[in-house]
């Protein structure tokens, strides 16, 4: 216990002055370099087609990944799908890398979970997959039919709805647009720990 008390109080404070820390621990994250986030964008989403991040954690001896998530659909209503690819039998595993841009553009560090462009090949991955195909950890639906823009967060409430990843793991985060065709941008924001 008291092991756990020292730890709480040194990880306190900033490493670059000492001082205790008042800020969120994500804003603290960014002052670290340990805060990054890769983007998808499409500016010709169609009807019932997708964007997709895939999401490969490192050990997690090597580093805990704090996702969050935030999408914006012009086209109105979007589905928001986090899944557990990593036991798949039928995932081809994309190939494109996206950058992984850390937020303090002072810092040299390097995000040790890789960001790929989802496979073309991942139709299965829907509300109603079976778990063969993928395990479902989030599903949500944001905006409307109407013209109102679907724009949100999954995984946005630090203390509701942060996703803290398993390490080893293989993840895809996907935009799926149900409604007109129009921009549609997908973002993951981490920190590793």
């Amino acid at each position: 216990m008291n092991g756990d008390i020292e730890r709480i109080l040194l990880n306190a404070k900033d490493e670059s002055h000492g001082a205790l820390k008042s800020i969120d621990i994500s804003h603290s994250e960014i002052h670290s370099g340990k805060y990054f986030h890769s983007r998808i964008l499409s500016t010709t989403l169609d009807t019932s087609s997708w964007i997709d991040l895939e999401l490969v954690t490192p050990t997690t001896a090597t580093a805990v990944i704090h996702l969050f998530v935030n999408h914006n659909n012009s086209g109105g209503l979007s589905e928001i799908i986090l899944c557990d690819i990593s036991t798949s039998s039928t995932y081809s595993h994309g190939a494109t890398a996206v950058t992984r841009q850390n937020h303090n553009l002072l810092s040299v560090n390097t995000a040790n979970m890789t960001v790929f462009t989802g496979s073309s090949q991942a139709a299965f991955i829907t509300s109603t997959m079976t778990s063969t195909q993928a395990t479902l950890i989030d599903l949500q639906q944001r905006g409307s039919t109407g013209t109102i823009s679907g724009r949100g967060e999954l995984g946005g409430g630090r203390n509701q709805d942060e996703f803290i990843l398993k390490g080893a793991s293989t993840y895809v985060l996907r935009l799926w647009n149900r409604n007109a065709a129009g921009n549609a941008t997908l973002t993951a924001y981490w920190y590793e720990e």
